[in-house]
């Protein structure tokens, strides 16, 4: 079985690595980093959502590589939860209800 490639060491430009102490990988339990975006850029005001935060496995032989947990999720034109002035201890996870349908349902 052949090790798949990570890019740990060096991530996109605008993805900065906050912790290598993020919850534990669902599929090897090895500690997660946790990463999110420098800035939203253009690219992502795109998309119909992006996330605002994930972690990626670092366990080289894991098959898991990205895990994206949907309280981080933002939907075009929602505000993202990091933009507001509130440590991250503070932010309430996001919930989408029946008001928040998605523009492509």
């Amino acid at each position: 079985m052949s090790r798949r490639r990570h890019n740990k060491r060096n991530p996109p430009s605008n993805i900065t690595i906050e912790s290598n102490n993020g919850p534990p990988c669902p599929r090897c339990g090895v500690s997660t980093q946790v990463r999110s975006h420098r800035a939203i850029t253009a690219k992502e005001l795109e998309k119909p959502y992006y996330y605002s935060r994930w972690y990626f496995c670092i366990n080289l032989d894991c098959r898991t590589t990205l895990i994206m947990p949907d309280e981080y999720k933002v939907f075009r034109g929602q505000q993202s939860i990091d933009d507001n002035n509130v440590s991250r201890d503070q932010k309430p996870f996001y919930k989408p209800n029946e008001s928040d349908t998605p523009p492509w349902e």
